[in-house]
């Protein structure tokens, strides 16, 4: 892969490549930072066209936690590029590789992606790919959301240029699958395609090739039953199961309410820990009482051998 330069940065290597663009670890020369450039692979009017730049321009005057920062939108040779922040670390989907999230593990990392969407929302994107590629996780186990306003999944079907790699499929709404138009609720879909697979270490919907996993996505109700016998919390599988509605108005309103339910569950088994720890660190008056009967027999004891 070429390595090329963009303006002020320096490229050092290729980082990642995919349907949009390539990757590049750079230095920039100016802030002296070490950043990452995503240079798309289609030029300006193209790009205006498969993605929403005006969203992406949107996010270099935010700042959030669980967000890929995005410092500038720039374009080389009619090329658009995009500098973000670079993230040593992996991605959720090599995550899923190694391991299956306990419901600890899985609560305190859904808390943190749906923070991050909930931003995107309350700024009006709406992330239409969202996926475990597409899902970073820092050296410091921080969560952090890649790629928004970068997906092509808007009008895809009607794109000849855009063909989709099987895998993407997994994570599509019905309603993108329609072909309708995307709202947040259809990155809450896909939420709870990755927190299932998170939980149970398996995908939703399966199929033997795009038509067939895209009606077993409009048609299949999942199955629970892996969730029940890794003994998944029941308000776990409730959420996963209204954000897996297959009719938008039956999912959660909006990214508030949702990120709401899970910090309340938090909330709540923090409380509930609190108190097992409480009841398993406290004696019962019962055992009090046969402590001190033991003392008075002992000083009883004590009081005999010494008055002989």
């Amino acid at each position: 892969m070429e390595i090329k330069s963009f303006l002020h940065y320096q490229t050092v290597e290729v980082i990642g490549e995919g349907l949009s663009g390539v990757v590049y670890k750079a230095w920039d020369t100016k802030q002296n930072r070490a950043v990452a450039i995503k240079a798309l692979k289609f030029p300006r009017d193209k790009a205006s066209s498969l993605f929403n730049l005006n969203d992406i321009k949107t996010l270099t005057h935010i700042e959030h936690p669980h967000l890929c920062n995005v410092y500038k939108v720039d374009e080389k040779d009619g090329y658009p590029f995009i500098v973000m922040e670079l993230i040593e670390g992996k991605t959720l989907q090599q995550l899923l590789r190694e391991k299956e999230f306990n419901p600890f593990q899985f609560l305190k990392a859904a808390i943190q992606i749906s923070r991050g969407l909930n931003r995107l929302h309350h700024e009006k994107i709406v992330h239409g790919n969202l996926k475990p590629a597409n899902i970073m996780v820092n050296n410091e186990g921080t969560f952090k959301l890649l790629d928004a306003g970068l997906s092509s999944f808007k009008n895809f079907q009607n794109n000849p240029d855009f063909v989709p790699p099987y895998e993407a499929f997994h994570y599509l709404s019905p309603e993108q699958i329609a072909n309708n138009e995307l709202t947040f609720k259809s990155d809450l879909f896909s939420l709870g395609v990755i927190f299932y697979q998170m939980l149970s270490g398996v995908l939703p919907f399966e199929g033997e090739d795009e038509d067939a996993l895209c009606k077993s996505i409009l048609n299949v109700t999942p199955s629970y039953k892996k969730l029940l016998k890794r003994k998944i919390p029941g308000d776990y599988i409730l959420v996963i199961e209204k954000l897996l509605a297959k009719n938008p108005a039956e999912r959660f309103l909006h990214t508030d309410e949702l990120l709401v339910t899970l910090e309340e569950i938090d909330i709540f088994e923090s409380h509930e820990n609190k108190y097992k720890a409480s009841k398993y660190n406290h004696h019962s008056p019962r055992q009090y009482l046969m402590i001190s009967l033991l003392v008075v027999l002992l000083i009883i004891f004590w009081y005999i051998i010494t008055s002989r």
